[in-house]
């Protein structure tokens, strides 16, 4: 019986690892000193990272110039956990931070999970911008536009203003 619950731990490690290695996220454990002891997921693609490369090394040493990465990673230390946007170069990433705590209950290491919202961030910034051509677009137009659902009009440009007495 000891066998077979053995084995069964073992594959359910090698599926678990498996999704790690696989996964688009970044998946990372610090220890209380800032010394990261896990670093996995193919995210870290994104970073020219592999997994694992940067294990041994210091928080805060590789990323000197990232105040925010320290506010969170310290709260984390403190004992609370937390959820922000980290802009890494071009890259911005949504990231928990959890405290690990300890059988006296002080906070051993901060675990985390990271994803790259980089493409989310590009496609809201170009509906931005397109949102702004075509509102100059219409104000420059001498008819009236109107956006309307169910009869309630949501936007109108000048042109439309004008000729029916209303303003903007």
């Amino acid at each position: 019986d000891r066998k077979l619950v053995e084995q069964a731990l073992r594959k359910s490690e090698e599926q678990l690892r498996t999704f790690f290695i696989n996964a688009p996220l970044i998946m990372f454990a610090i220890d209380k000193d800032g010394i990261f002891t896990l670093s996995e997921g193919s995210g870290l693609a994104a970073l020219g990272l592999t997994a694992g490369e940067v294990v041994g090394q210091s928080v805060w040493d590789l990323y000197k110039d990232m105040p925010q990465l320290f506010e969170n990673i310290e709260q984390a230390l403190g004992g609370k956990s937390g959820r922000s946007t980290v802009t890494i170069g071009e890259l911005t990433f949504e990231a928990s931070f959890q405290p690990v705590f300890n059988d006296r209950r002080e906070v051993s290491q901060v675990t985390g999970v990271a994803s790259d919202i980089s493409p989310s961030i590009v496609a809201e910034q170009a509906l931005r911008e397109s949102e702004q051509r075509f509102k100059t677009f219409a104000n420059s137009a001498f008819e009236a536009i109107i956006i309307n659902k169910d009869g309630k009009i949501l936007d109108a440009n000048q042109a439309f203003c004008t000729i029916f007495g209303y303003s903007e």
